[in-house]
């Protein structure tokens, strides 16, 4: 009993073991890529954007602001020379350069005229500008443009539908969200595309846990992270690199999330490891992009350290060069430093900090609930004009399916009709065939009997002409027999 344990235990250490080192050269390999130099290399402007749009953790050498200077000089040689693709290109790549900073404002205000333009981008350069408007927008809360932008996308062809899922959350309306995502989502997942399960499973999860679901919301990430390791190695399938590098940091932010649940339920020493995993997984597979992930991981580090009287440490990640673009980050980075001094007996630090958050909630008070009624209202209307179209194209499919089967029936009573009649002509065919053979057997009979008749007959007359021969060289021999 004992001897096949081990060997399934020393098997999974070698895999274990050899899971790792694969992990580890990929993460070498990654990071000794220097695509800053393979950018420069290329040619004109079009194989740039195309190698910048789809090089994962393109900034594991150089700093966002390295591209940003090496963009702006090919930028201003391109307009130097009039040439219009090689501009229209820069533009796109300088604007995902801000945004991947975090600042929207200046990545917008690019975007923008290249959208006004739309018309004469090919549709690659379409889908480009259309995901940095629509990511843009979500990002500074406009969600009015945010579903103009979705609705060409649908125009273009770009998506099939409009969904409303991710504002609704933003709205704060996450149970409305997580029907709706659940709606739109699971009819297209496959039961073996594990890298889309995690995405759900860790959706689903982030609405519970921002409902304060907590429980529900951590079985949801379990789930998700043992699909992503699923994805992760899998070596029947073969995934880009860009994929690896997504599921990677995906894996990170369902990590972060597990932890976040953590600190939900005040098991702030469990909740530790998995936010410093996470942090450096997505620093690794994200290196350099502005991301509110590892902004809310470092303020719940900081929010555990200090719930376990550990100031230092607690301190260390306040302190630890965040600079969160969110409101509700800054008031609770402003709510951890107000805890921290309280703590430490500087009340007068910790009423500053307190103050700041009062002033931030009552500049917005006045105008925040309005204005996100507003907003839930437009988006709301949208939704149901949304709802109106698709229910209207779903009743035109259905008419049109309507008229086919309608069509398909006709067709199948045709066929019916002409098969009976088939069936009809054939039997008669048969009947006929039936008859002709028990005609013809009848006069086969009838041919028999004759042919046997007239055999009969020939043989009666054969005998009475023997007989009359013999009777009459009979009356031959008398009449010779006088004559002598």
């Amino acid at each position: 009993m004992k001897k096949p344990f081990i060997l399934r235990f020393v098997g999974t250490i070698v895999l274990s073991v050899f899971m790792c080192t694969l992990a580890a050269q990929d993460g070498v390999t990654t990071q000794n890529e220097d695509y800053y130099k393979q950018f420069q290399d290329l040619e004109n402007g079009e194989l740039r954007s195309f190698f910048f749009f789809n090089t994962p953790n393109r900034y594991n050498q150089n700093s966002p602001y390295d591209w940003l200077d090496t963009v702006k000089v090919y930028l201003n040689s391109s307009e130097k020379t009039k040439d219009s693709i090689s501009i229209r290109n820069y533009q796109l790549i300088e604007s995902q350069i801000y945004y991947d900073l975090g600042n929207y404002e200046k990545s917008l205000a690019i975007a923008r005229p290249l959208y006004d333009d739309l018309s004469n981008l090919d549709l690659d350069s379409k889908h480009i500008i259309l995901d940095i408007l629509d990511n843009n927008y979500a990002k500074l809360e406009l969600y009015d443009k945010q579903i103009e932008i979705r609705r060409v996308k649908r125009e273009l062809g770009l998506t099939d539908n409009v969904a409303f899922y991710d504002i609704y959350a933003s709205l704060g309306q996450y149970r409305k969200a997580m029907r709706d995502y659940m709606t739109e989502e699971k009819k297209e997942l496959k039961d073996d595309d594990y890298y889309g399960l995690a995405i759900y499973n860790n959706t689903i999860g982030n609405y519970l846990r921002q409902d304060k679901s907590t429980p529900t919301a951590l079985s949801y990430f379990k789930k998700a992270e043992g699909l992503i390791k699923v994805f992760l190695s899998d070596v029947t399938n073969q995934h880009s690199d860009k994929e690896i590098a997504d599921g990677r940091i995906l894996n990170g932010i369902i990590i972060g999330n597990i932890g976040k649940c953590h600190v939900q339920l005040g098991e702030y020493e469990k909740a530790i490891p998995f936010l410093e995993e996470s942090r450096e997984i997505i620093r690794k597979y994200n290196k350099s992009k502005f991301s509110s992930d590892i902004i809310e991981n470092t303020l719940a580090l900081a929010e555990c350290y200090l719930k376990l009287d550990d100031y230092a440490k607690a301190t260390d990640y306040l302190s630890d060069e965040m600079n969160p673009i969110k409101l509700d980050n800054i008031l609770k980075r402003n709510r951890i430093y107000a805890d921290y001094y309280f703590k430490t007996g500087d009340y007068q630090n910790s009423t500053v900090y307190l103050k700041k958050n009062i002033r931030i909630r009552d500049s917005i008070d006045a105008l925040a609930s309005n204005i996100k009624n507003q907003q839930l209202t437009s988006v709301i209307e949208q939704d149901l004009d949304n709802s109106k179209k698709t229910m209207e194209q779903q009743k035109a499919q259905l008419e049109a399916s309507r008229k086919d089967i309608k069509a398909r029936d006709d067709k199948i009573s045709l066929v019916f009709v002409s098969l009976i009649f088939t069936l009809i002509g054939f039997a008669g065919l048969v009947y006929a065939y039936l008859k002709s053979i028990k005609n013809q057997r009848l006069i086969a009979e009838q041919k028999f009997i004759i042919e046997n008749s007239l055999v009969e007959k020939d043989s009666l007359l054969k005998e009475i002409h023997h007989r009359v021969k013999n009777n009459l060289q009979m009356v031959s021999s008398l009449l010779s027999l006088q004559t002598k």
